[in-house]
């Protein structure tokens, strides 16, 4: 089974996941304050663009996470378990002797 690597897609769905929304509030927030501007001039459109590509390459940086989780849990699911560590077979218990209850009478 040939095995893909998984720290590299990690690595850059992280640095994705956390700029993309950062670029993605900025650029929604300075929509948001042109749009209720009293002077606006324009269309903000632009910014709505920018924001919803940082919000999408924010959403594609997490599912890179995702994926580059799932292929380095695949490769730690597939490590070889040493013989000495391998869970071992229960052994029946030893088994226990009661001993009868002695009354004593004190006088």
């Amino acid at each position: 089974m040939q095995f893909k690597r998984s720290a590299g897609i990690f690595a850059s769905g992280v640095l994705m996941s956390i700029s993309g929304y950062i670029f993605g509030a900025i650029f929604a927030g300075a929509a948001a304050a042109s749009a209720s501007s009293y002077y606006s001039r324009g269309s903000n459109g632009f910014l709505i663009v920018l924001a919803v590509l940082g919000f999408g390459a924010a959403l594609a940086g997490t599912i890179m996470m995702i994926v580059g989780a799932y292929r380095a849990l695949v490769k730690i699911d597939a490590l070889p378990v040493p013989a000495g560590t391998a869970p071992q077979p229960a052994t029946e218990p030893a088994a226990v002797v009661e001993q009868p209850a002695q009354a004593s009478v004190s006088s």
